[in-house]
């Protein structure tokens, strides 16, 4: 009887991941910033903010990324709402 209920968890298992990965969700944002120009980012490619710019000192991949000093800090990207998706981003705090 046990041998049945560790082969019922092992396909079980085995069907679950199966599934994940053939369900996996498309990226439906992604920016690099590398092409923006040092400063503002708002007006570039889609970007209203308030206090964040691009800048080159400091970045996780690529040349160029974007920060902000202070609080109350605000970017938004412009553009179609999707249903599903993933976003992927990285915070670096000082």
């Amino acid at each position: 009887m046990a041998s049945k209920s560790k082969l019922l968890i092992v396909t079980s298992v085995i069907y679950l991941f199966g599934v994940v990965g053939f369900c996996g969700a498309t990226t439906i944002f992604k920016d690099d910033f590398n092409s923006y120009n040092n400063g503002s980012i708002n007006g570039q490619g889609g970007w209203v903010s308030s206090g964040f710019q691009v800048q080159d000192n400091v970045v996780n991949e690529g040349v160029k990324a974007i920060s902000a000093e202070g609080r109350s800090k605000q970017a938004i990207k412009e553009g179609n709402s999707l249903n599903d998706g993933t976003i992927t981003f990285y915070v670096r705090k000082d």
